[in-house]
């Protein structure tokens, strides 16, 4: 923070030393002068990105707390000359290069989707208007902005009016109405009317970089992951080192040998530590946002991806979605007493006054040109609440707007004509007008109606399609949009939502009464973007709520949601508040998104339990050898490290990465630490259990079961144990997981045969697995064992799962009625 007010500080001295320059609004500012603000270092740099720089991706793979232990083992392991133990940095160091690689690729690639969806302001310069990137806007610059547009500048309105939403800013969802004269902030948002803008302040100087988290436009998702990942490694920290430290003060108590006791302690520790298991799910996840960026989809937040996986249920405007934004005019109904030549004079005028250019507008301006009929008192550009625009002429004020938005004397008749056309599925404008003029943003007080406008919307051909596959697939669709009832019924009818009988208008509406409505509907008509946050916020309570949304109106939604999602074609402030970005604007994509959601955090699940195993296994086994090491002097911990290179290599380090990329559309279910527990600890359990047997029989009877014979069979049946514990993880099979399960037997297979032959040919065996020392009674037990402990462990398995299940159907039960 220093270092930001240092640089706020520095430019807005720089600001007042500069040169003024006052540039028209027709001419801007020339060549000269933009040389002379950038040599001045007066330009709107900003230090915003979206990716990590090379530095905080190197430090991220390779400092993480678990590698600086297993660094310090290392070093400990070449001092002490234990060079044949190092083999986890093999291992350690191929994570480390994927899982770097992979983050520069996707770095690189989201770099490349970020300048295309860089925003851009319509700045005039040498007479021109030109889009300008946001970072190369200079002190003194004139910026034309219009509804939609993020004012990239703290500047001064030199021209025009504008209504502006500074909701991003101060917290308040008011319009704030901008004349010549008014200040204007940096991340406020114009919701209408159109102004040419000077540059007053540029970069740190900018009122939004003083602000700190209350201007934070984009907020990071809640990550359950992240979260449980951190204090899983947390704790495995704390209890590595304790234990380490433990060994060897214990072992040096005892006056063991310091080689001896060293070797004990780092084996106990290495095998504790879930090598890769941060950087499988840092690779799990980067591989997704590069999965994501070639179909073009803007990943803001690694972690936002997981919210993808959790998401059931969707929610969408019309425009943009289902529909493809484009409308044009069906036709003009005038009312007796008017004619078209006198609606389209009306509309035209209206255009020209309020400089509106949403997508009803443009509709409109393609068949009816703007010019000015009279010279206009007053106006009121449309926003996404009022839902009207208002010009008035000597005296006479004319309304064109949504049914039901402002009061007219003949609503009877009106409300007939305006339901027959919404029927055919038609958006349908009112034109009214009255005595009086526009007051203080107020409509004289009556107005009558003279006629119609009917607008027909593209339906988008993959609609259908698309809203198929969400039901399909475990997402409810929920259409949020401002039309009106029977125009949206008609849309949803057709592409197939449910619930479109059903469907709520929620004009007039309290926030209780929203709320309630929320729970009951799927489909919801003239609603305010206010009453959009609310249906957001209900329906987070019991479901992860995705929102697709492109303009002004959107904000808040997409802010409330748990995982936001912007169309690129859309507005500048809902881009910068979204978690994704639709860089090709297409709905169709969005199954793509979630399939790619899905897929990380079901495999993540999967590995993440593999890796666990060992973990809980190694902490168990470490602290109990230690505690009796404690009672009998010659007892210590009996592996050493390469005795679970085996089960590191395959079961734990190759076999899970291929099944971690493999596509996975199952939706998720239960919290993930759950879902991991429940699979990782019968697998220790088992584990534990088989080691216990060989031990306990060589303390029975040392004669029959020696302590290295022992040992070995222990280390054999863990390394075949966690084949079967990777079988178990994978299931149900499919072609894929089965044939990475029998390559994954193959190489476990190839690598204790192969250390059995270099055993007895050459009398050495890489992985300390004493063949020779093996006798009769101890394969023989150990095969008992092994063959008794298959059913129990998936006995144990489904006690467990049957146990959590029931567990989370209470609890879920609970939170019902509470509801």
């Amino acid at each position: 923070m220093i270092f930001s007010r240092k640089k706020a500080k520095d430019i807005n001295k720089l600001i007042k030393k500069a040169p003024v320059f006052i540039p028209t609004i027709e001419r801007g500012l020339n060549d000269e002068q933009i040389n002379s603000r950038i040599e001045d270092g007066l330009v709107n740099k900003t230090e915003k990105t979206v990716t990590k720089s090379y530095f905080e991706i190197i430090f991220k793979n390779v400092f993480s707390i678990l590698n600086i232990i297993l660094f310090a083992i290392a070093i400990t392991m070449i001092v002490f000359k234990q060079y044949k133990n190092l083999l986890f940095l093999v291992i350690l160091s191929v994570n480390i290069a994927i899982s770097l690689v992979q983050d520069i690729k996707a770095r690189r690639l989201v770099d490349k989707l970020s300048l295309i969806s860089n925003p851009r302001a319509t700045v005039v310069r040498n007479a021109k208007e030109s889009a300008v990137p946001f970072n190369e806007i200079v002190l003194s610059d004139i910026i034309v902005l219009k509804a939609g547009n993020t004012i990239p500048c703290d500047g001064v309105v030199v021209h025009g009016e504008i209504s502006v939403n500074e909701s991003l800013l101060s917290g308040e969802n008011n319009d704030v109405k901008k004349f010549v004269k008014s200040k204007v902030y940096a991340e406020s948002v114009v919701t209408s009317g159109i102004a040419h803008i000077r540059v007053e302040k540029v970069g740190k100087a900018n009122y939004v970089a003083t602000l700190q988290e209350k201007a934070k436009s984009f907020s990071r998702p809640k990550s359950e992951i992240l979260t449980s990942l951190s204090s899983f490694i947390k704790i495995i920290s704390i209890a590595a080192v304790a234990i380490g430290i433990s060994e060897i003060a214990t072992y040096l108590f005892l006056k063991q040998p310091v080689d001896e006791a060293v070797k004990s302690m780092t084996s106990s520790v290495v095998a504790m530590i879930p090598i890769g298991m941060y950087l499988m799910t840092s690779i799990t996840l980067t591989v997704g946002v590069i999965l994501l960026a070639r179909k073009r989809i803007l990943v803001r937040e690694l972690y936002s991806i997981e919210m993808l996986a959790r998401v059931n249920v969707l929610c969408v405007d019309k425009t943009g979605t289902l529909t493809d934004g484009k409308m044009k005019v069906d036709c003009l109904i005038p009312f007796p007493g008017h004619n078209n030549i006198e609606l389209e004079d009306l509309i035209a005028g209206i255009l020209s006054t309020t400089k509106d250019d949403n997508l009803t507008a443009k509709a409109l301006k393609e068949k009816f040109s703007p010019r000015t009929i009279l010279g206009p008192v007053t106006a009121i550009p449309f926003n996404s609440a009022r839902k009207y625009s208002a010009v008035s002429y000597q005296g006479i004020s004319y309304v064109m707007g949504a049914f039901g938005f402002f009061d007219i004397t003949n609503e009877d008749d009106v409300n007939k004509e305006v339901k027959k056309y919404e029927a055919l599925g038609r958006r349908v404008l009112v034109l009214a007008k009255g005595r009086g003029n526009i007051y203080e943003n107020k409509l004289p007080g009556r107005l009558t109606a003279i006629g119609l406008i009917a607008l027909e919307e593209n339906l988008k051909p993959d609609a259908i399609k698309n809203i198929e596959w969400f039901k399909n697939n475990d997402v409810s669709i929920r259409i949020i949009s401002g039309d009106s009832l029977l125009s949206l019924q008609n849309i949803a009818k057709r592409v197939g939502v449910e619930g479109y009988e059903k469907a709520i208008s929620l004009e007039d509406l309290s926030d209780e009464e929203v709320k309630e409505a929320a729970h009951k509907h799927c489909i919801f008509a003239r609603v305010s973007p206010d009453q959009k946050k609310i249906i957001i916020e209900e329906l987070r309570k019991n479901n992860c709520v995705a929102m697709v949304g492109d303009g002004v109106n959107d904000l808040l939604a997409l802010k409330s949601a748990d995982c936001s999602i912007a169309m690129a074609s859309g507005s500048d402030a809902a881009k910068a508040v979204s978690h994704l970005v639709s860089l090709d604007s297409n709905f169709s994509s969005l199954p793509n998104v979630v399939e790619q959601g899905r897929r990380v955090i079901n495999n993540l699940q999967r590995v993440s339990s593999i890796f666990l195993v060992k973990t809980i296994f190694a902490i168990t086994l470490s602290t109990v050898f230690l505690v009796l090491s404690w009672f009998d002097h010659d007892i210590r911990y009996p592996f050493a490290a390469p005795n679970l290179y085996i089960w590191e290599l395959i079961t734990i380090g190759a076999a899970p990465f291929f099944v971690a990329l493999e596509p996975n559309k199952d939706r998720i279910k239960g919290k993930f630490m759950v879902n991991v527990v429940r699979e990782s600890v019968p697998a220790a359990f088992m584990q534990l259990l088989l080691c216990g047997i060989m031990f306990v029989a060589t303390t029975i009877s040392s004669k029959y079961f020696p302590r290295t014979s022992s040992i070995s069979m222990a280390v054999i049946l863990i390394t075949v144990m966690s084949l079967v514990i990777f079988l178990k993880v994978c299931m149900p099979l499919n072609k894929f997981r089965g044939t990475v399960v029998i390559v994954a037997t193959i190489f476990v297979a190839g690598l204790l045969l192969g250390d059995y032959y270099l055993a007895t040919k050459f009398g050495h065996e890489f992985f300390d697995i004493s063949f020779s020392s093996i006798n009769t009674a101890t394969l023989l037990l150990g095969l008992i064992s092994f063959i008794a402990a298959m059913p129990v462990y998936f006995l144990v398995s489904y006690a467990l799962n049957k146990l959590l299940v029931k567990l989370r159907n209470r609890k879920n039960n609970e939170q019902a009625r509470n509801n």
